[in-house]
């Protein structure tokens, strides 16, 4: 005789309580089975909370007799298996599953999920943004079989176009299932990219869109730009072309003026220059260091942040790029 049969019952369960989502509670038998990979054998739950497709038997709680819960053997179960397995392990898996499939209290079991934003899914009522996701929220499945998911206007989707059993079907997925395949799935339209704050007006196309029968990108309209800003303002960048962003800032030389220290090509002395001169396509300043637009690259190496560019005032280099050093 096992010390399991010499001291427990046939079925108990462990822990005597439950583990943390309603009433879900973790049971073992007599006549585990060593090839298992789980360290429960049945998890029992309350029907009334809980969607269920077969339920195996009924076991009555240890706290309340009179209750009964429900239970499924643990290998029946849509458990995703995690590495390590540990029994912490197990246990947050079977948190993760029913805190999908359970309503959050008796008093949301009857509730019309009537709410425009809401879908009905067994036991509970979940939004509509997690409808055809990739997800399963439903013992049914119906949250990711739901056709008419286009007319949700959700900002969040794209229109897709799949293939099953030779019939072409289109459906507005959410993005987190495209991103998640990674681009696998035919989708006749694309989800618009927002420029970013920071590289609007800085020289790169890295968006664009047709607005009213004309292409524009987020370097259309630049004259209209403040790229002087206290987002931009004295962070050692030049974020326009002539630097006005970075004078009349705190450093060593040309301190509280409109012009940009600069070394001079022909004697090395380091001399102001006049704003009304930088970005003008002519080099006053060693390396062009006053034309940042004629060493500028999309993509720039590590090394070349580090090292730093220079252009090149010998007529035989073509005014090419040249490193420091």
């Amino acid at each position: 005789m096992s010390r399991k049969q010499q001291f427990c019952p046939p079925l108990f369960e462990f822990p005597a309580q439950s583990i943390g989502w309603n009433d879900v509670h973790l049971f073992h038998s007599w006549n585990s089975s060593y090839d298992t990979i789980w360290a429960f054998d049945f998890v029992c739950y309350n029907e009334q909370l809980c969607d269920s497709e077969t339920v195996t038997i009924q076991f009555a709680k240890i706290t309340e007799p009179t209750k009964l819960l429900s239970c499924q053997k643990t290998h029946k179960l849509e458990l995703k298996v995690t590495d390590p397995l540990t029994r912490s392990n197990q246990i947050e898996s079977v948190r993760i599953l029913f805190s999908k499939i359970c309503a959050i209290g008796v008093h949301d079991v009857g509730y019309d999920c009537s709410q425009s934003n809401q879908f009905r899914c067994g036991k509970k009522c979940i939004s509509k943004h997690r409808l055809v996701d990739g997800l399963r929220d439903c013992t049914s499945l119906t949250d990711e079989l739901y056709n008419d998911t286009c007319s949700l206007k959700d900002r969040d989707r794209i229109k897709c176009t799949f293939t099953f059993i030779g019939k072409n079907d289109t459906k507005c997925v959410n993005l987190i299932w495209v991103n998640k395949i990674n681009g696998g799935i035919p989708c006749v339209e694309r989800k618009k990219k927002t420029p970013h704050f920071p590289t609007i007006c800085d020289g790169y196309v890295e968006y664009e869109e047709i607005v009213d029968g004309e292409i524009n990108t987020d370097e259309t309209h630049c004259e209209n730009w403040l790229c002087d800003n206290s987002y931009t303002r004295c962070d050692g960048i030049w974020n326009c072309r002539n630097g006005a962003d970075e004078v009349r800032c705190p450093r060593l030389y040309c301190n509280g003026i409109d012009q940009h220290p600069c070394i001079s090509p022909t004697d090395g002395q380091i001399k102001c220059l006049s704003i009304s001169q930088a970005g003008d396509g002519v080099v006053d300043c060693l390396g062009g260091a006053d034309e940042r637009q004629l060493c500028r690259r999309s993509s720039v190496a590590l090394i070349d942040y580090i090292v730093g560019s220079y252009h090149c005032l010998n007529k035989q280099s073509n005014g090419k790029q040249i490193n420091q050093g």
